[in-house]
């Protein structure tokens, strides 16, 4: 029977390289290619179309997913929630190099050792010490680290080439844009948190009544005083979820504009109220509010084509990811995984 993934990716997901993100550490896992000795040891998590997801890659990804939210302090109220989103997060990522691989998309090894050069220098160190370091810490680390920067690579090119290519901007767009920019001249960056609620492909009335009443329940939480980012780790559907929600820093004109203007409106601490978008209900928290970095050219034509095209990127990456879980083959072995997280309260 065939299993349709319903969780969409949140909006804002900015076409940047994640180089931390939790990563599979092969590109893909046939069942005709899991050695027999290998299943007695291991068991399939989930079947993604005609590849599947190892348990023991779902425990390394939640074991990452732990560390990195117990750095930034936030508790884990709902293990199995946690579990069940990244098990999403893997299907997602899954599907994603399945789409890749058909569209031919390819990643040189010119530019994977760029972009370690590049990590490198980040961090004060050469390639060569970068190599040690994760070598010590780990053993093979350097090689898993690289394979994981090959596959972001290759899932950065991916959302370019869907997004951007569909992002398409009219002269007319951008006189209006100019306009409105030189009327309305923001010059705040907002640090936003966000929580996401999707809703299944076409949804009926009342499906939708039933997600918002949801997202209310949700919403009163938050009223009352329950931390923002644990409520988002346990409930949010947005691809910000495994980090608390948290979107970062974002001008103005970086925010989906279905939620631009309710931004603005916000003191920090507060919270937005219900927002609706084509894939689901949102609600947004102003975490932070500082002055802009003075920009030059920042009403130039160039400018404003570069900021309306990575607006509609994002909205069209939105769609675009839902699209590709809602008509995915997706079957999930782990019974205590199968029920949705939305539904618990």
């Amino acid at each position: 029977m065939r299993t349709s993934m319903k969780k969409p990716a949140s909006a804002l997901l900015l076409l940047s390289l994640f180089w931390l993100q939790p990563a599979l550490s092969k590109e893909t896992h046939h069942l005709d290619k899991v050695p027999a000795d290998a299943q007695l040891l291991d068991r399939i998590a989930a079947i993604v179309n005609d590849d599947v997801i190892l348990f023991s890659d779902l425990k390394a990804a939640l074991a990452k997913t732990q560390a990195e939210l117990a750095t930034k302090g936030i508790a884990i109220q709902d293990p199995l929630a946690l579990e069940r989103k990244v098990l999403d997060s893997l299907i997602l990522q899954k599907l994603e190099l399945q789409k890749a691989k058909q569209l031919g998309i390819t990643v040189t090894d010119d530019e994977v050792a760029e972009a370690l050069a590049k990590i490198a220098k980040q961090n004060g160190l050469t390639l060569e010490q970068l190599q040690a370091t994760l070598n010590r810490q780990t053993p093979h680390g350097f090689i898993t680290f690289r394979d994981q920067i090959r596959q972001q690579l290759l899932l950065e090119k991916l959302q370019q080439k869907v997004a951007l290519s569909q992002a398409q901007v009219t002269e007319e767009e951008i006189d209006n844009y100019l306009q409105r920019s030189q009327l309305q001249q923001n010059h705040w960056t907002y640090h936003l948190g966000h929580i996401m609620l999707a809703l299944p492909e076409s949804a009926n009335a009342e499906q939708r009544k039933q997600l918002k009443r949801q997202m209310e329940v949700i919403r009163q939480k938050l009223l009352a005083g329950e931390d923002f980012s644990q409520i988002a780790v346990r409930f949010s559907q947005g691809s910000k979820a495994l980090q608390g929600g948290d979107l970062g820093w974002l001008d103005y004109e970086q925010m989906p504009t279905f939620f631009a203007k309710e931004v603005t409106q916000l003191q920090p601490g507060e919270i937005s109220p219900i927002i609706r978008s084509p894939v689901g209900f949102h609600i947004i928290k102003l975490l932070g509010k500082k002055a802009k970095d003075a920009q030059a050219n920042t009403n130039s034509r160039e400018a404003a084509l570069q900021t309306l095209r990575l607006q509609k990127a994002n909205e069209v990456l939105e769609l675009w990811l839902k699209q590709l879980r809602d008509e995915a083959f997706v079957d999930i072995k782990l019974p205590e995984l199968k029920k949705s997280t939305t539904e618990k309260k």
